[in-house]
């Protein structure tokens, strides 16, 4: 019983399955029948876009094109190929940029249209699909353009189909740019290289073959794209062909190569050529040797030593130099004395770029020597050694001054200190506070100003210190550096302090500058200094052109009944000076006043300092010296 209700319920629920299932397929086939339509629909709708962007590229307008070229890239529909390379021919630039974009965005697919059109008569055509088919790097490519570079083509395609070569980077390119790279008559001959290159290693084989072609400019081609691969299996042919060959254009070609490649095999061929007979394969071997470095180091040393040619001992010390290892130092040192001159200038040179304090004294012992060739060449060396030479030579300075019998060696000194410019400012400052010799102070003065504008702020900085005294050292040196120092002495004319004030007057009427006159003259108006900005002003011929300009001017050269004999017009400018609310100003308008004697004068600056209620008049008659308008100022003050 039981069994027979269990295959009832079985019986039902597969009954429900069934039912389900077909409701399922029935809803599958309504599904169907409306979706075929939609399907065919979307169908129809590509098409019909396809169409639309195919024929919107023969559109007038270059905005259309260019939407329908990259809608067609985008597509990766190979109907669109056909349509997109005949537009190539369009001359519009923009359009051109437009559909090659279109091309190299459809990749392989454009590719076999773009060879079936190699053969047309359009350079133009042709040189754009060459450039194509290059930036899409496809190798099927390669053969149908090596076929274009016969001498028939245009130099236009040539020169694309070279670079789409390199480009696409096949060694089945390989044998056809060789060709183009041995064609004497090809314009693009020296252009194959850089496609040889970009191929690389598979390049090196025939590359190398190249090296014995009795064509010099074939051998520097490959010899030039060699040393761009950089394959070190290809230095020892060249070295051999630098070796054998007796064409001077290609030892210096390689001459050059060999530093480029860097290998240390090439060390002695390239030490052999420091003594070629050819000038500029002895340059270009000394170049490639200082490119190699260190491990040429030992060999050049021992041609310095004990080699026989002065030539090349004088090729091996400018090596040296350049390569710049400190184990050279001694040997250049030593070959200071050697008895050939050439050799002792390039040993100066070579220490002067190894930046070795130990060169600096044997360097100041040549900087003496009684063969200016080499004095300055030692000169040189030690302004590039810099802050490693200047302690040494301050010293030889002071030595120097304390010999007056040799001034030519003090003058050397003080030259070599003045053209190590920046770093040679401090201690020379510092030198003339402890020294007491005059002679010292002189050349330190003419390596100072020298020295020129880098001088000018810290000597600014020492005249501004409390302790300045008149005339200083630093007011000459100023003025013989001149323009450069010409706004910050006029900035210094500003100082409160009176002494300053002195200082910056001296050192503008000593330049002879035009810039300098319009301070000075406003100098005249500076009670204490008027003298000294007159002086300045005469001696640039000045004359004065304005009343308030005689009235100082008079004063400060003490020509006060001229001031007098005008007293009216006089007197109202010195009220101007006087009520100005400048402090100089109206300390000299009270000076004057007092120096010319004018009965009531004192009442009267009186009366006007209480009027306008001035406390700078005040305070200007305070230290002014006169009584009573100290004491009219101390109740004035009191109020």
């Amino acid at each position: 019983m039981k069994q027979t209700c269990r295959l009832s319920v079985r019986v039902c629920q597969q009954r429900k399955v069934t039912r389900l299932a077909g409701l399922i397929l029935l809803l599958g086939c309504i599904i169907g029948v409306f979706s075929v339509p939609t399907v065919f629909a979307k169908k129809m709708s590509d098409q019909q876009a396809l169409a639309k962007n195919i024929a919107d590229l023969n559109s007038t307008d270059l905005n259309t094109v260019s939407r329908a070229a990259a809608l067609l890239g985008a597509s990766a529909d190979i109907r669109a190929v056909e349509p997109l390379v005949e537009a190539l021919k369009n001359n519009d630039s923009m359009i051109q940029y437009s559909v090659s974009a279109a091309l190299q965005k459809l990749g392989t697919l454009s590719v076999p249209a773009m060879i079936a059109r190699l053969d047309s008569d359009n350079t133009e055509f042709v040189a754009l699909l060459v450039e194509n088919l290059g930036q899409i790097g496809d190798s099927q490519a390669v053969t149908p353009l090596c076929q274009l570079l016969s001498p028939k083509a245009s130099y236009k395609v040539r020169m694309a189909v070279v670079k789409a070569l390199g480009d696409i980077r096949d060694p089945l390119a390989i044998k056809s740019l060789i060709a183009v790279m041995k064609d004497k008559f090809s314009a693009e001959r020296h252009l194959a290289m850089e496609p040889l290159v970009k191929i690389g290693a598979s390049a090196l084989e025939p590359l190398l073959a190249e090296l014995k072609n009795d064509d010099p400019d074939v051998v520097r081609i490959a010899v030039a794209a060699l040393v761009k691969i950089g394959d070190p299996r290809a230095t020892e042919s060249l070295i051999d062909v630098f070796k054998t060959t007796d064409s001077n254009a290609i030892r210096i070609s390689l001459a050059a190569a060999l530093g480029k490649i860097g290998d240390k095999k090439a060390i002695p061929a390239l030490l052999a050529a420091l003594n070629d007979e050819i000038p500029v394969v002895r340059k270009m071997a000394a170049a490639s040797l200082a490119k190699i470095g260190k491990p040429a180091v030992n060999e050049l040393v021992k041609i310095l030593k004990n080699g026989d040619s002065p030539a090349l001992r004088k090729s091996a010390a400018s090596v040296l130099g350049k390569i710049g290892d400190v184990q050279a130092v001694a040997p250049l040192i030593a070959a200071l004395e050697d008895f050939d001159i050439k050799v002792r200038i390039n040993a100066a040179h070579a220490l002067g770029q190894l930046y070795d304090e130990s060169a600096v004294l044997p360097l100041i012992k040549l900087l003496h020597n009684y063969s200016p060739t080499l004095s300055k060449a030692a000169a040189k060396a030690l302004v590039s050694l810099d802050d490693k030479a200047i302690p040494h030579l301050l010293n030889q300075l002071e030595r120097d001054a304390a010999n007056p019998n040799e001034p030519y060696k003090s003058a050397l000194t003080a030259n070599v200190l003045a053209r190590t410019c920046t770093t040679a400012v401090e201690p020379l400052i510092e030198l003339v506070h402890k020294a007491d010799n005059a002679t010292l102070h002189t050349l330190i003065a003419d390596a100072l100003a020298q020295i020129g504008k880098p001088v000018v702020e810290p000597l600014i900085s020492e005249l501004r210190q409390s302790n300045l005294a008149f005339r200083s050292p630093w007011e000459n040196i100023l003025a013989r550096i001149g323009l450069p120092a010409l706004a910050p002495v006029i900035e210094l004319m500003e100082s409160p302090d009176e002494l300053q004030r002195r200082a910056a007057i001296a050192i503008l009427g000593d330049m002879w500058e035009e810039s300098a006159e319009a301070p000075l003259i406003n100098a005249l108006a500076d009670w204490k200094n008027r003298k000294l900005a007159a002086r300045g002003l005469n001696a640039m011929e000045w004359q004065p052109k304005f009343a308030s300009e005689r009235v100082h001017y008079y004063l400060a050269t003490g020509q006060e009944r001229t001031v007098l004999d005008d007293w009216k017009v006089n007197k109202q400018i010195l009220l101007l000076d006087f009520k100005s609310g400048d402090m100089l100003r109206t300390e000299y308008a009270i000076q004057a006043f007092l120096r010319l004697g004018q009965e009531n004068m004192t009442a009267e600056m009186i009366k006007i300092m209480k009027e306008e209620e001035s406390r700078i008049i005040a305070q200007a008659f305070f230290e002014c010296g006169d009584e009573p308008l100290r004491q009219a100022a101390l109740k004035f003050m009191k109020r």
